[in-house]
Formats: C-alpha cells, sequence, structure tokens
C-alpha cells in the first residue's frame, strides 16, 4: 500500500514497442513511399500541402487501431454482459472428468456431507445368481435341473456378471437416499451398484490414568485428548485446496484428474491409507495421548469394544467402523495432578469436543479455491470508430460544421469530393477496428451471437461495419445497397462460410476432436437428394455443419468428461427431451448425437445390458409364484373337479398348477377363474375324494420357468454365456432421421458409433421400422419406469 502511494505516476519517453504505434515513424514511412511512387510530380511534403495532412489524419487513426489490437487479451476477448470465458473452458470445468476408478468414486462418496468414509468393491456374484443350463443353451434363476434319464438332481454353473460393485459407507448422520442419488448421478456406462451398505459403528471405549503436568483448564486438555484419540481410532480426510496440492509438487492437470468435488481436493496417497483398521493397539493411543505437552504419563491403558477387552491388542470388527464413545471413555479415564484425581465437567468437556471436531470438519470451497479462474473483463467498445474528417481544419468544409451557407457550388462540390475520396480510407479503417472487436467471435462458440451492420456473427470472418452517423454529411454520398454492397465485398457469403468451419476445425484440433468424416458424408446425403443438388444445397450444408460444430464445442466438458458415463435411473427422465447438457441420459448418447448432428429427441435410444439382469425383487416374484397355497374352501363339482374359493390367487383360465395330497403331486388345469374363486380339473379324476377339507391339499403353480434367457446360438460353443457383462445396444428409428436413407450414411453412423464407444465394451446395432420403434419405445419407457420404481423402494 506505501509502495504504490510512494510511486511517481509519470509519462514514459521510452521508444514504442512497435512502429506502428509510433505516429511520426508512421508518417516518416508514408512520405517516403509517396516520394519513391511520385517524387517527380509531388514535391511539397510540408504540414501545410493537403495531402500531408491527409496522412496525418491516416497516421493517427493507424496508431489508434494498433493502440486497441496491443490491449491485453482479457479485454479484447471481453463479451458484454459478463460471456467472456464461456469459450475458453477452465481447469476444473475441462480437465475433470466424471469418476472412473474405485478411488474416484471414494472420492465422490467422501465429499458428500457427513460421509466419514467409504469402501467399494467389486461384486463377487449378481443378486440373484444366474445360472447356466448348457442342455438347454439357457440363462436360469434355478442352481440346478433334473437330468434325464433318472432325473438326478445336476448342479449348474453360475455366471460371473462383470460391473458389479458393493458399495460400504459409513456416514452415521446421512440418509442412505442421499448417497445412492449421488452415487447414480455419476454411474458409469454398463457398469451398477449391486448393493449400497450403510456401515454401522463399532463403539470404543478406552480406560487408563493419565497424569496432567502444566495446564491452566482439565475440561480443554481432556476435550484435546478425547479429539486426538476419536481422530486416531476413526480417520477422517482432509481435503486442500488447488494453492496446497500445487504445493505438494503436483501439476495442474495430474491435481484435475478426477470427478469435481466441492469440498477441494483429495491426495491420493491419503486416500490409499484410509483404510479400515483390523486391529487398534495401545501403544498407538498411547503416542496420540502423549502428543500434548501437558500430559506426562498415560498409565494402565486398556480398549473395550462390546463385551471385548483389550490390553494391548483389540480386535475390531470388520464389518463396523470404530468410533470412540466419548461418554463412556469420559466414566473409564480418570485424570490425576501430583497423585490427585481431577475432576471434570464432562459436559463442557464434551462441548469442546465438538467444538475441536468442527475445527477439523471439511468446508465447501469457493471456486476461486478449487479452479483457476481468469480476471474480470471489462468490455470497451473496440469497434467504436471516429471519422477522421472530425481533425481536418475547418477550412476543408468536411467537418461536422461543415460549409459556411455562403460557400458556392463549386466550393460544395468540392468538398463532396474530398469527402468521397476520403470514403475509401474510412471504410478500410473502420472494418479493422471491427475486425479487432470481431476476434472474440472467431475463437467463440456463440452460434446466436446476432448481427453486426447486418452480417450474421456465427459465420463471419472478416468483419465489417457502416460508416453512416459516424462520418459527417454522408449519407447524399451513399447508395440505397451500400451496407449490403459493403458486406459483400468485405466478405463473400461462401467465403465466410469456408473460412468458418476452418476456424472450427482449428478449434476441434485444439480438443484432438475432428468432424471431417461427418462433414464428407453430410455432404454426400445432401448431394444424393435432388432438391439440394445445386449450390443452395451445398451451401445449406456447410451451414448445418457450422452449426453442428458450434454446438458440439459448446457442450465439449459434457462430451468429453461423460463419454462413460451411464444414464441416472434413480432421477426420472423424459426420453422425448432435447439431447440437452441436462438431460438424464448417458454421456455416450449426448456425444455421438453431437457428433452426428442429431437434435430430434428420441431418434435412437442406448441400452445397457447390465440393467435387463434380473434383480431381487424378480427372484422373490418367482418364490412367491412357486410356494405351496391354500384354499379357503374348496368343493366337490364333478369327478375330478372341484372348486376352489381364495382372493388374489393370480391364476388365469388354462394355467396349470400341481394339487399336493398326501404327500403326493397331481397334475391339473385351472379353468372358470373369478376374482375369489376358480375350479380345478384332475388329470386322473380318481385321485381326490368327493368331500375333502380345504387344509387337506396344497396347490402351486407348474408352469413358473425360471428361465430368464435363451441363447439363440450355442453358448457353450462360443464361450460367451454372459449377455449383460459391458455390452449395450444402440436402437435406431429408421424413420427419424432423412439422412438414414442414404446407406452411406448408414455405415457412417454405425462407424461412429463403433470409434466413440470405448474398447472394453461390446456394442451392438439395431434398425427398427417405425411400427417396431414405437412398440419399443413403450416398452423401453415402460421399464425404466418400474426400474426407477424398484430402486427408489
Amino acid at each position: 500500500m506505501m509502495d504504490n502511494q510512494l510511486r511517481s505516476i509519470t509519462l514514459s519517453n521510452d521508444p514504442y514497442n512497435h512502429s506502428a504505434l509510433d505516429f511520426d515513424q508512421l508518417r516518416n514511412e508514408g512520405i517516403l513511399l509517396l516520394q519513391r511512387l511520385a517524387g517527380n510530380t509531388w514535391t511539397d511534403h510540408n504540414t501545410h500541402d493537403p495531402g500531408i495532412t491527409i496522412l496525418d489524419q491516416l497516421c493517427y487513426a493507424l496508431s489508434e487501431l494498433s493502440y486497441r489490437a496491443g490491449f491485453d487479451i482479457t479485454q479484447i476477448l471481453a463479451q458484454p454482459g459478463g460471456n467472456t470465458y464461456n469459450s475458453l473452458y477452465s481447469p476444473a470445468t475441462i480437465l475433470t472428468t466424471n469418476p472412473v476408478t474405485l478411488n474416484d468414486f471414494r472420492k465422490v462418496l467422501l465429499d458428500i456431507e457427513g460421509v466419514k468414509n467409504a469402501w467399494i468393491e467389486k461384486a463377487g456374484n449378481s443378486q440373484p445368481v444366474i445360472y447356466f443350463d448348457a442342455g438347454k443353451n439357457e440363462l436360469t434363476l434355478d442352481r440346478e435341473k433334473k437330468a434325464l434319464p433318472d432325473l438326478k438332481t445336476v448342479p449348474l454353473e453360475p455366471i460371473k456378471i462383470k460391473g458389479l460393485y458393493n458399495v460400504y459407507v459409513f456416514a452415521p448422520e446421512v440418509a442412505e437416499k442421499i448417497i445412492r442419488k449421488r452415487l447414480y448421478a455419476c454411474r458409469n456406462l454398463c457398469e451398477d451398484y449391486e448393493q449400497i451398505h450403510l456401515v454401522s459403528g463399532e463403539k470404543i471405549t478406552v480406560a487408563g490414568k493419565i497424569e496432567i503436568g502444566n495446564a491452566d483448564d482439565i475440561n480443554k486438555v481432556a476435550a484435546r485428548i478425547l479429539s486426538r484419540l476419536a481422530n486416531w481410532i476413526s480417520p477422517g480426510i482432509r481435503f486442500y485446496t488447488l494453492a496446497e496440492m500445487l504445493a505438494k509438487g503436483k501439476t495442474v492437470d495430474e491435481v484435475m484428474d478426477g470427478p469435481a468435488l466441492e469440498h477441494g481436493f483429495i491426495d491420493d496417497d491419503e486416500l490409499e491409507q484410509l483404510c479400515q483398521k483390523p486391529k487398534l493397539y495401545a501403544s498407538d493411543l498411547i503416542r496420540e495421548i502423549m502428543t500434548g505437552p501437558e500430559v506426562r504419563v498415560a498409565d494402565n491403558l486398556c480398549m473395550y469394544s462390546n463385551s471385548t477387552q483389550g490390553n494391548w491388542v483389540l480386535a475390531l470388527n470388520p464389518e463396523s467402523v470404530p468410533v470412540l464413545d466419548v461418554d463412556a471413555t469420559l466414566g473409564k479415564l480418570k485424570f490425576e495432578k501430583d497423585g490427585r484425581e481431577l475432576n471434570l465437567n464432562n459436559e463442557l468437556v464434551k462441548r469442546y469436543f465438538d467444538e475441536y471436531k468442527q475445527v477439523g470438519t471439511n468446508k465447501v470451497l469457493p471456486p476461486a479455491q478449487r479452479d483457476i479462474l481468469p480476471p474480470e473483463a471489462t468490455h470497451i467498445d473496440l469497434s467504436a470508430y471516429y471519422s477522421i474528417q472530425h481533425h481536418f481544419p475547418d477550412v476543408y468544409g468536411i467537418g461536422e460544421g461543415g460549409l459556411p451557407e455562403t460557400a458556392g457550388t463549386l466550393r460544395q462540390a468540392q468538398a463532396k469530393q474530398l469527402k468521397a475520396y476520403l470514403l475509401f480510407f474510412e471504410q478500410i479503417l473502420a472494418n479493422y477496428f471491427q475486425q479487432v472487436a470481431g476476434v472474440k467471435n472467431l475463437f467463440g462458440f456463440s452460434a446466436t451471437g446476432g448481427e453486426t451492420d447486418g452480417a450474421d456473427i456465427w459465420k463471419t470472418t472478416y468483419f465489417s461495419q457502416s460508416l453512416v452517423d459516424k462520418v459527417p454529411g454522408i449519407g447524399p454520398l451513399l447508395s440505397a445497397t451500400y451496407q449490403a454492397d459493403i458486406n459483400s465485398i468485405t466478405e463473400s457469403p461462401d467465403a465466410a462460410i469456408s473460412r468458418k468451419n476452418r476456424f472450427l476445425n482449428h478449434l476441434l484440433a485444439r480438443f484432438a476432436e475432428s468432424m471431417d468424416d461427418y462433414a464428407l458424408w453430410l455432404q454426400d446425403v445432401r448431394l444424393s437428394q435432388a432438391a439440394l443438388a445445386d449450390d443452395a444445397g451445398e451451401a445449406s450444408v456447410s451451414e448445418a455443419l457450422i452449426h453442428d460444430k458450434l454446438d458440439f464445442l459448446a457442450g465439449y466438458p459434457v462430451h468429453s468428461s461423460q463419454r462413460g458415463k451411464g444414464f441416472d435411473y434413480f432421477q426420472p427422465s423424459n426420453p422425448k427431451e432435447e439431447f440437452g447438457y441436462h438431460d438424464n441420459v448417458s454421456g455416450l448418447e449426448k456425444r455421438i448425437a453431437a457428433k452426428l448432428g442429431i437434435k430430434k429427441p428420441g431418434t435412437f435410444y442406448l441400452i445397457e445390458h447390465i440393467l435387463l439382469r434380473p434383480f431381487q425383487a424378480d427372484e422373490q416374484r418367482l418364490q412367491e409364484l412357486r410356494k405351496n397355497r391354500y384354499c379357503s374352501s374348496v368343493s366337490w363339482v364333478s369327478a375330478g373337479c372341484y372348486m376352489c374359493v381364495l382372493p388374489a390367487h393370480d391364476l388365469q383360465n388354462g394355467d396349470q398348477i400341481v394339487v399336493i395330497y398326501k404327500g403326493k403331486e397331481i397334475a391339473a388345469s385351472v379353468s372358470d377363474v373369478f376374482a375369489d374363486k376358480f375350479n380345478i380339473t384332475l388329470s386322473q379324476p380318481d385321485q381326490l375324494p368327493e368331500k375333502i377339507e380345504a387344509s387337506e391339499i396344497a396347490w402351486r403353480r407348474a408352469d413358473i420357468q425360471a428361465t430368464i434367457f435363451a441363447f439363440t446360438e450355442n453358448a457353450t460353443e462360443n464361450k460367451q454365456n454372459d449377455p449383460y457383462s459391458f455390452q449395450l445396444t444402440f436402437v435406431f428409428g429408421t424413420e427419424k432421421d432423412e439422412r438414414f436413407a442414404n446407406q452411406n450414411f448408414l455405415e457412417f453412423v454405425k462407424t461412429t458409433v463403433r470409434q466413440e464407444t470405448a474398447a472394453h465394451i461390446t456394442v451392438y446395432i439395431k434398425w427398427l421400422e417405425h411400427e417396431t420403434f414405437e412398440r419399443f419405445e413403450q416398452a423401453y419407457s415402460s421399464f425404466i419406469q418400474e426400474l426407477r420404481k424398484l430402486k427408489n423402494e
């Protein structure tokens, strides 16, 4: 502050950094050029010469143009309304990704307020377990089958579905729904969570005697000791700011490699050390107690967990997380001073303990501490042009004042002639000023930039501006089509579109992306349509290509970081919505839609096979249908036919059941079904007596199969009996996009889908006609709703 006050403010007389800023040097170069071009006829180069006066004004305008071109880049790129950096992504925006590794998912869980620790493990088997029946070439939920000819029970081979994970979270004060919501929001493509376990805490009590030295407040000393013990027994993770991570010697891309977190960054080495303790050692607790300078001796230390006691070692429950029982420990720890026991205020100790715990709690960091944010940019109108004719001496009669009323016709004509002569220079200068202002649009992604003097910003690369209202008295000298003529002279529509596409190709290449193949096949599609096989058609293709590139670049943080992200089936979604940044569809769908220029909703769908696997609710339903049931009453109707009364029986006419009577199983069929009753007809009429009590017979469904998938090819020979692991299917509607009528474009779609899908995922592509596609949409929508209902229960 003092340095700024003492520093004197002076105008520098140092040479200019660039000759374009030096008026004298520009003027000298202009005169040298005049001497070279017209030295024989123009010999008077003094300041009173009109030609030299014009040269002076042009040199002044050029120095102003150079001055503006030398502005700081933040001012050159500054947009009105604070949108300067919309096309310049910050490191946290462009370098972070959707969680990929198990540690990434741990970080996401630890970023939830109240989560103390979390682990993610690969699931051993899906629940329920799926079995492969090689004889029938099908998958089933039955773990065994009866094999011919002797009907012996044969166990079936279980299949192990890859991509399933079990999640364990220790969060005593966090609702399970909050954890599920965060996890499903970042679920990976073709992966899923088998089970989410909320781990309970195992209360640990520490007992012993602590000798205190110099201390002014025993309650604070006790609280600090309890805080250290609690942190050792159940340690938490520390979040760092970006500056702190950089100070550790890490680079920006290393720090940003992973998911974006609200509380900051987690050191990977520290995360690896945050593991479950199998045992507690008294020596570690003594060390933590003795860390405080006010502690002299810790003696007779022992640990308790439920009914288990450990003097030197305490084995911990592997299915829970150890936590210090503060109340119990306060009752077991004795504090002494010079051999006399000190009395504690337990309530005050616990209050201090809570304060110390709050100090160590991670806070949500502001964006400036977890990202590199560019400085705020002040928008300056760099295109503002002030006519050089305002600076001419009044005697010229071309300034704002013009000529006196007494000026004759000849004099007025001379002034207009000079004005018209100067317009050539003025237009070029004004266009250059507009070009400096237009640099931000050349490197921006906005496709709705509006117009500037009649030109579409989104496809303009050479900018121009009108001199109307900038040059005094210019109106009578301009034609009615002046602005349109200037725009076409500055840049033709074809040249503008071509150059804009090259600019966008450069911006795409900065992200190692290319849409050249898409451009090639898009042109092939358009030219194959008779209505667009002309110059207008080619122009429309190029314009459409510009819009597609702009859309891809504008959404690139999503298309890049979320390409491996699945959709969040825990949250509602509307399959008919546009492919936008917040739509609940997979990241791969968004990327492929952008790569193919698909904007119409419902053009295609991505089906993750792992979501088609049976869930525990399916097995429970199967067991429910297969279990023995009893009727309220049974009455004889005719030989071999009985009427059974049972509300909510779920039977239909023609269903096959098995009747169990005195340990014997009898086949029967169902008929005359009503809501609360039905008839059964025995396959052998004489198997049951006419008079029978309902409690004497039971029945179960005989037509319920546990088959969940039947292979069309021999799965044993193909060594592929798992249709779920890392597999997905793209379903396209053949009539949803007119370009799909072009066979070459269809092949390009297939190539794009396979190129953009991760290498570890097997991809299938299906094309459905209109009616079939509509039926599929209805079935898929119902499936998603049922899946969401299942996961929310």
